[in-house]
């Protein structure tokens, strides 16, 4: 008896860190994109979650149905899945919970310092953002791994793509090991690293309202360069998330140098003022000799 009008379920089962998850595809889930699924590195590593015991005490996966693939290519990009499951694991229930997967990803804050007169810009990328409804969104710089394990590799590879600038793996300093940006509804972990460097006025500002972007990923980005203090007093007001952190993260960072050399000059001023009374306090034991 056919349960499900228009749905047919094919199912699978994937073998993940001693954990078989039944896996039921939509019939709208070709070959092809089932195959991409199966072999995703990002789909092992959720399901790798999912299978690990500290997770396991809280909820209990049973089943996941997948309704949706995007494919990058031969790869798989996005998939929309259903968890259900038993929460907590003891519970006659099942629930589900509903996952827009994706994978990891890495960002960048980009701080370029005038070698001469020391003042910061944040280097960032503005498009359009057709999920979010913004036409010119304005964020730091970013991308997902798909199937890259190395995270700085993708770092350098999107600074290239989206702000021109190529450097080395060992010129990016973690600034975050990686934070869940909606991890009510998506599993996408973002990993924030941190570039800085001292460059000329004129180079700095060749960095500006620059067109980039990958053609082949559809991607139209201009460049933007913000002044630091612009950036930090309109902390409030960005709507980039990655970007908000970025220079929360950084600004503290920064203020710890601050903090220091802020502690050294009242340790100057105090040693001043006892100089001075020391000073003073000779010159009157001086003066009682003398004359009194």
């Amino acid at each position: 008896m056919l349960t499900r009008a228009v749905v047919v379920f094919l199912i699978f089962k994937i073998q993940i860190a001693c954990m078989t998850l039944p896996i039921d595809f939509e019939s709208s889930c070709s070959a092809d994109k089932r195959s991409a699924f199966r072999e995703s590195q990002k789909v092992k590593q959720f399901l790798s979650k999912l299978s690990s015991p500290e997770f396991s005490h809280t909820f209990k996966a049973e089943r996941l149905v997948v309704h949706e693939i995007s494919m990058f290519g031969k790869m798989m990009g996005f998939s929309y899945v259903t968890v259900l499951g038993r929460k907590p694991p003891d519970s006659d229930k099942v629930v589900p919970s509903y996952v827009f997967l994706r994978g990891d990803a890495v960002c960048v804050l980009v701080v370029l310092i005038d070698s001469k007169t020391g003042s910061r810009h944040i280097l960032v990328t503005q498009q359009t953002r057709v999920p979010a409804g913004e036409p010119y969104l304005i964020e730091a710089c970013a991308g997902m791994l798909d199937e890259e394990k190395n995270l700085r590799s993708v770092a350098i590879k999107e600074m290239a793509e989206e702000l021109t600038l190529v450097i080395n793996e060992k010129d990016l300093i973690p600034l975050h090991t990686g934070f869940y940006p909606s991890a009510g509804g998506c599993d996408e972990k973002i990993h924030l690293f941190l570039f800085e460097k001292k460059l000329p006025h004129d180079v700095i500002l060749s960095f500006n309202k620059k067109r980039t972007g990958n053609a082949s990923e559809n991607e139209t980005i201009t460049t933007k360069l913000i002044p630091y203090e612009e950036a930090i007093s309109n902390i409030g007001n960005h709507l980039d998330a990655k970007l908000v952190i970025g220079l929360a993260l950084y600004k503290i960072r920064h203020g710890v140098g601050e903090r220091r050399s802020g502690i050294l000059d009242v340790l100057a001023i105090a040693v001043l003022i006892a100089g001075i009374s020391l000073y003073y306090f000779l010159c009157w034991d001086n003066f009682s000799i003398k004359y009194m």
